[in-house]
């Protein structure tokens, strides 16, 4: 990436109410909703999340078209680079459900930190410099991606998170999503 690359404008790596008032874990689930409502009239959600406990999985969830995938890399990777393939995997359903006006809601600031900023002091710690390039260049002008707080109180959250613990046989290698 150009070390003078600009911030992605479609990047939010914090939560505000229309009043002006970042959004917090201890923020209550009504003010999420209404922010998020408010903020995103008309786009539809996409929560992702990962974990490493069991298994390395990420997992994506599309209430409103009740879509939730769920999968297990077969590389053993970091959480950073299984919360970055989440992203990637959610754009990559973005396309395949010619969804326009989106918007993927991750809990991993880091990796959207660095989706943002290119240039952010982070650049050095990255594992995956190809991958957050790519993920970069694949967000079309429709899709928004928002940091919210891990463990918040919502519920679409949570039930990404749950599905992270669900044992899947869909298991996939992480080179299909990214040459990284």
């Amino acid at each position: 990436m150009e070390p003078w690359a600009q911030p992605h404008s479609n990047i939010l790596t914090e939560l505000k109410s229309l009043d002006g008032i970042i959004l917090s874990r201890e923020s209550r689930e009504e003010k999420f909703l209404s922010t998020i409502n408010q903020t995103f009239p008309d786009y539809t959600q996409i929560f992702v999340d990962a974990s490493k406990k069991e298994f390395n999985t990420i997992a994506v969830f599309i209430p409103k078209l009740v879509i939730h995938e769920i999968h297990h890399p077969f590389q053993i990777l970091d959480i950073f680079s299984l919360e970055a393939f989440a992203i990637l995997l959610a754009l990559n359903l973005i396309d395949k459900h010619n969804l326009n006006n989106s918007v993927i809601f991750s809990d991993s600031k880091s990796v959207l930190t660095l989706l943002k900023h290119p240039n952010h002091a982070l650049l050095g710690k990255n594992p995956r410099p190809i991958l957050i390039n790519e993920i970069r260049d694949k967000i079309q002008p429709s899709t928004m991606i928002c940091w919210i707080p891990g463990h918040c109180k919502i519920t679409k959250h949570i039930i990404t998170d749950n599905l992270t613990k669900t044992i899947s046989n869909k298991q996939i290698n992480t080179s299909f999503l990214s040459r990284t």
